[in-house]
């Protein structure tokens, strides 16, 4: 008998899909009627959702219409990041049940943090304490409004300090400076890495790959997917950025290398999960990302063209139409003119897979939310999604 996966899926780390009975059952039953993708395409997603507390602006405000937005989606298998929160996973999971009653996600932890001793004193803190709470404490941006008001008391606290600092910003305040004072946390949100895989159809042979990185929990999701054509390989995942106000303390030389070894393992991953044909699906914010004249920037250029390399297709980069993902034009990125276009769905298997390939931006129109007493015009995320449609062979 195949356990069902909602009993499952209520142990931490959260399994949705538990790998110990897909062995023997070839697939997990998780009490949903699975709907094959119309016809001989499918439809694939990748969204950063942005519900990153302390992080990206207004994420109290905006995370119930995320969290409905997501269960709307028009597409067959999502990849989604930057849902940090145990309770935004379930409540994600939950509210898509309906439209995606397959899911994959798994809790990882900080467990680098496990007994070290506290990463701030009371003397190098407490300056930089009075501003923030001075100067932030109705900012709908902490980490922003921090190092632009408190700059130079953050950079006068040690290394350990800042690292403690940002990895708690989801916290209140008082709650960051009291967890920095007792502990030595090494990453935001307790560790997790923020992914959800979202199907329509079984998802079958569920992996997790934890990534080599600093301040944040970084990691591949990937499994096979049922379609019309066989199984399809897709693998879910969210690189390291260039946070520019940290300063990097990792194991490679910078943010940009940090993100260049983890394009190596993607890679590796993607050779080793292909179907038969050469057929794998990469999705992701990969922070990185051509320069288009004239006005898209190219992020991590170089990381983006050894990702690609000459086997993956990028079809919303290849459009005449296509544009940022990470834009001026989005209150919520500050972002000075134009944009990047960071966000992809990559598919590899040449001709067999990527013919009649389309794509098109999703969830980018503007939304009101209330803030402080006043209502403020935003955007669902601070990412608009790319959805694809693939013809099948």
């Amino acid at each position: 008998m195949t356990p069902n996966c909602a009993t499952l899926r209520t142990v931490r780390p959260i399994i949705t899909c538990a790998l110990v009975v897909l062995a023997a059952a070839g697939g997990c039953d998780d009490g949903g009627d699975a709907t094959a993708p119309a016809a001989a395409t499918l439809r694939l997603t990748t969204w950063n959702a942005g519900l990153a507390d302390g992080f990206v602006p207004y994420t109290p405000e905006r995370r119930p219409l995320a969290i409905a937005a997501i269960a709307a989606i028009d597409a067959d298998v999502v990849c989604l990041q930057e849902v940090w929160q145990d309770a935004d996973v379930d409540a994600v999971i939950d509210g898509a049940a309906a439209t995606f009653p397959h899911t994959y996600h798994v809790a990882t932890n900080d467990d680098a943090s496990v007994g070290l001793p506290p990463a701030c004193t009371p003397g190098e803190a407490g300056p930089l304490k009075v501003c923030v709470e001075a100067g932030c404490s109705a900012a709908p941006d902490l980490a922003d409004c921090a190092l632009s008001k408190c700059g130079p008391e953050f950079q006068a606290t040690s290394l350990g300090c800042q690292t403690c600092m940002a990895a708690n910003i989801a916290l209140t305040i008082p709650e960051i400076f009291q967890a920095c004072a007792l502990g030595s946390s090494q990453f935001t949100f307790a560790g997790r890495n923020g992914l959800i895989l979202l199907s329509r159809t079984p998802l079958k042979q569920p992996t997790m790959t934890v990534l080599e990185s600093f301040l944040v929990k970084r990691a591949v999701i990937s499994a096979q997917v049922d379609t019309p054509a066989g199984a399809l390989p897709v693998l879910c995942t969210h690189l390291s950025a260039g946070l520019a106000q940290v300063k990097y303390a990792g194991k490679a030389a910078s943010w940009e290398a940090e993100q260049a070894e983890q394009v190596v393992a993607v890679r590796a991953l993607v050779a080793s999960v292909a179907d038969a044909d050469g057929r794998a699906v990469v999705m992701g914010d990969t922070n990185s990302g051509p320069a288009i004249a004239p006005d898209i920037d190219g992020e991590a250029e170089a990381n983006y063209v050894q990702l690609v390399g000459s086997d993956l297709v990028d079809p919303w980069v290849a459009q005449a139409d296509r544009t940022c993902t990470w834009c001026a034009d989005n209150p919520l990125t500050g972002y000075p003119k134009g944009g990047t276009l960071i966000d992809h769905v990559l598919l590899r298997g040449g001709a067999k897979l990527a013919t009649n390939a389309t794509a098109t931006r999703i969830l980018d129109g503007p939304i009101e939310v209330e803030h402080d007493g006043a209502k403020v015009t935003v955007r669902l995320s601070d990412h608009y999604g790319v959805s694809v449609t693939v013809t099948l062979p």
